[in-house]
């Protein structure tokens, strides 16, 4: 929803963060033209919004991958940065996945894109206090444990202004 809502109203918006989304194949929303900061949650054992993109279960669309979502920000928010990659720490070993940040830093602030990749993670917002069950998982797939969402989330936000 953050998505569409920074394409169709962007000018409302300093900042989104999608949390295991990503960009539809064939959108129906306007074109964008305001740049909009993204920090983009994405996990690459996602079942269901698969993370190198394609048709998601139940027929329910194709989507871009996680990379080219991050190319399609980049774009419009005309930063053309190489990124900044930082493998955080693997604080939780037991949940069999890391996080990758790869940082797109723009001239301006409202220009940024960043990428966490959750490397073994699935349909799951990364949280080190609130932990999934295993019947959850089962579902969703594993959740990462290394960061906190709204941390990240946050320290993404805290600067972007309009």
């Amino acid at each position: 929803m953050s998505l569409r809502l920074a394409i169709e109203a962007g000018e409302t918006f300093a900042a989104i963060a999608p949390v295991v989304a990503a960009m539809p194949k064939n959108s129906k929303c306007s074109q964008p033209d305001t740049q909009v900061a993204l920090m983009l949650l994405s996990g690459t054992n996602d079942a269901i919004l698969p993370y190198d993109g394609g048709q998601m279960p139940g027929g329910r669309g194709e989507v871009l991958s996680a990379v080219d979502t991050i190319t399609f920000w980049k774009n419009l928010n005309q930063n053309t940065s190489t990124a900044s990659v930082e493998n955080l720490l693997d604080i939780n070993t037991l949940d069999a996945s890391t996080v990758i940040r790869s940082s797109y830093s723009g001239e301006t602030r409202i220009q940024d894109v960043v990428l966490i990749t959750m490397n073994g993670a699935g349909h799951t917002e990364p949280s080190i206090a609130e932990q999934f069950s295993r019947v959850f998982e089962a579902i969703v797939g594993r959740q990462n444990h290394d960061v906190e969402m709204a941390e990240l989330v946050w320290e993404f936000f805290k600067d972007k202004t309009r």
